[in-house]
């Protein structure tokens, strides 16, 4: 599943859904109860200006119960949109379930340039940025990519990272014009674990973009990973 970021979104009052949504879109459904987070994906069958109909696409356990609150997320090519609905009416059409909800007016948009994480999990190389003379070995190591954004990665890996360090990141796994990007290290978690179990760091890293077209592409690549899930 996608995950978004809206800490940068901002809110729309009085959003038209069928302005917005068709029949046979597809949206992502997520509702977090007693700590458990429940996620699915849903086929849009009915759209009016407040309320919405639809079918769940694949198999998932998000609560049913008629009142329930969840969080309807779809993507269009100015954003990415969030809207809380609250379930009105579960409809047995004698072959699929068909939810009806009423949107609460909580209406959030990211805008394009704020962009959206990706899971990933890739395996990657990097290499430290320092001051270093001529015949220096520049070393190269490795971590995992846990998400990506046009915006930064988060890396774990068993390498220990400085905060406000620069690392150069080989992306090559996106099969870009460029393999390379530099990132600023925003922030460090050091994990520790028991003493059978090497230490490893999760890092929140920022990209810093010295030729924006770079950036686009990048975003353009999610865009394209987006549209295989939604």
């Amino acid at each position: 599943m996608l995950e978004f970021d809206f800490d940068n979104s901002r809110r729309i009052n009085n959003l038209d859904l069928k302005s917005k949504l068709i029949p046979k879109d597809i949206v992502k459904l997520g509702v977090v109860m007693e700590q458990e987070k429940y996620n699915c994906l849903a086929k849009i069958t009915d759209v009016e200006t407040e309320t919405l109909k639809f079918k769940l696409v694949n198999e998932c356990n998000i609560p049913l119960d008629i009142g329930q609150e969840f969080e309807i997320i779809f993507m269009q090519k100015t954003g990415v949109y969030k809207v809380l609905v609250e379930l009105e009416e579960v409809i047995n059409n004698g072959e699929d379930l068909i939810l009806k909800v009423r949107a609460k007016d909580k209406n959030y948009k990211i805008q394009n340039r704020s962009y959206f994480r990706l899971n990933i999990y890739k395996r990657i190389n990097f290499t430290k940025i320092t001051k270093f003379d001529a015949e220096s070995e520049i070393q190269e190591y490795q971590g995992v990519i846990e998400n990506i954004s046009a915006a930064g990665v988060k890396l774990v890996t068993h390498v220990p990272l400085v905060k406000s360090s620069h690392l150069n990141l080989d992306i090559s796994f996106a099969g870009l014009s460029f393999d390379k990007v530099i990132a600023k290290v925003s922030r460090v978690d050091n994990k520790a674990t028991s003493f059978k179990e090497a230490e490893y760091y999760e890092a929140g890293l920022e990209f810093v973009w010295e030729d924006l077209s770079h950036q686009d592409e990048l975003a353009n690549w999610l865009n394209r990973q987006t549209n295989r899930y939604l």
